[in-house]
């Protein structure tokens, strides 16, 4: 029997892509458009600072998320503990002292907007289950017969008691400049006359990393299964010909244990974006999760409070560790030698200004060429794509 699953956008994402995203089968009137708060908070037994995100909806056709800021925000605990947040970007809400979700407490988030508006949400418990995640990487040809590695995740509950999942993932992969020089090319201002040169770079160099979050939430039930296991549940799927992989790739996965009325208000919002009437003026069209406003009961909130136990693991693998006998994927590289004065242009140069970058000499140019071979940006200076910094986590 197979696991139940479902995905959707994130919740402080959910709006944005659905909107800009959508066209049919919903159209939504700009000049109909209720603005509506969206707040996204999950607490864990995790000591550290946590975090809450608070946004609005906006109109089909703005395409940005607007945020809600300066916001006073605290989550309160059953003994009249109360934990301060504050804002450290637009929109997103931590906590000013670590702490972690404990059993036999419970927790609730009270929220006041910079215009006095207050939100409330109902009691909720920490949902314990924390079980060890393995996670494993495997090649796949996937159903619609795309070759890739298959992120797949494994737990087991011997309790019976946690039946609901939801899986995030951070991706960090390395980046190694296809073409690398260790020089650059310097050149007068505004002048292809003006002679070039070459001197040593200062800073950059071949290797980059980047790290990337899931934007869709995953989950997965075992409600229907005799045991508590989830297995070989797939996480995420990179096709072989994605360049994140060529080089040496690693994911960080999470797995929290979710609650009943958790699981199913999410269902519901992948139920009623796939119906196209998530924001419908109607009662039936709107997902009402167990947040509210204490302002006005009218208002419709968008959004869940909840406290959820976490285990997470991270793998590291190189392209050939899956892939043996397959060739690398390759950025699209276009490598040439422009002259650098052609009649009254300057072909060089105007390469140079549009992010090509010097790779080496051209020893032997023909008649067409200059003595620079250059190439597009992303092929031969990785800072395009990532940072030169490395995670403090990243294993070789």
């Amino acid at each position: 029997m197979k696991l139940a699953k479902t995905r959707y956008k994130a919740l402080t994402l959910v709006i944005i892509g659905f909107l800009s995203g959508c066209v049919e089968p919903f159209e939504y009137e700009s000049e109909n458009f209720e603005k509506l708060i969206i707040i996204n908070a999950v607490i864990t037994d995790e000591v550290k600072q946590q975090e809450v995100y608070i946004t609005n909806t906006t109109p089909i056709d703005e395409h940005h998320v607007s945020a809600e800021t300066n916001a006073h925000v605290i989550v309160k605990d059953d003994l009249g503990t109360q934990y301060t947040f504050s804002e450290v970007e637009p929109g997103k809400y931590v906590s000013l002292n670590a702490f972690g979700a404990e059993d036999g407490k419970s927790y609730s988030l009270q929220i006041e907007t910079s215009n006095r508006r207050k939100y409330y949400s109902e009691e909720v418990n920490l949902v314990s289950g924390k079980k060890p995640v393995d996670v494993t990487p495997i090649r796949r040809v996937n159903d619609d017969g795309i070759i890739g590695v298959d992120i797949l995740v494994n737990s087991y509950d011997e309790t019976n008691s946690s039946k609901y999942y939801r899986y995030e993932y951070e991706e960090t992969y390395q980046i190694i400049s296809q073409y690398w020089s260790q020089d650059e090319l310097l050149y007068g201002t505004m002048s292809c006359g003006r002679p070039f040169r070459l001197t040593p770079k200062l800073i950059e160099q071949p290797t980059c990393y980047q790290t990337v979050e899931s934007n869709s939430i995953i989950q997965a039930n075992t409600i229907s299964l005799v045991e508590d296991r989830i297995g070989d549940f797939s996480v995420r799927f990179v096709p072989i010909t994605s360049t994140i992989i060529k080089d040496r790739y690693s994911i960080l996965v999470k797995q929290y244990v979710q609650s009943r009325d958790a699981y199913a208000y999410y269902e519901k919002i992948n139920k009623s974006l796939e119906e196209g009437n998530v924001f419908s003026q109607v009662q039936t069209g709107f997902v009402q999760g167990n947040v509210f406003s204490e302002t006005s009961s009218n208002e419709n909130v968008i959004g869940y409070f909840e406290a959820s136990s976490v285990v997470s693991n991270r793998v590291f693998f190189n392209f050939e560790d899956i892939f043996p006998d397959e060739d690398k994927p390759e950025f699209d590289c276009i490598v040439l030698s422009p002259p650098i004065q052609e009649e009254d242009s300057c072909p060089l140069l105007e390469y140079i200004e549009i992010n090509y970058i010097y790779i080496r000499e051209n020893i032997a140019p023909t008649e067409f060429e200059g003595p620079y071979t250059v190439v597009s940006g992303n092929c031969a200076d990785c800072t395009k794509l990532g940072t030169l910094e490395v995670p403090d986590f990243w294993i070789d």
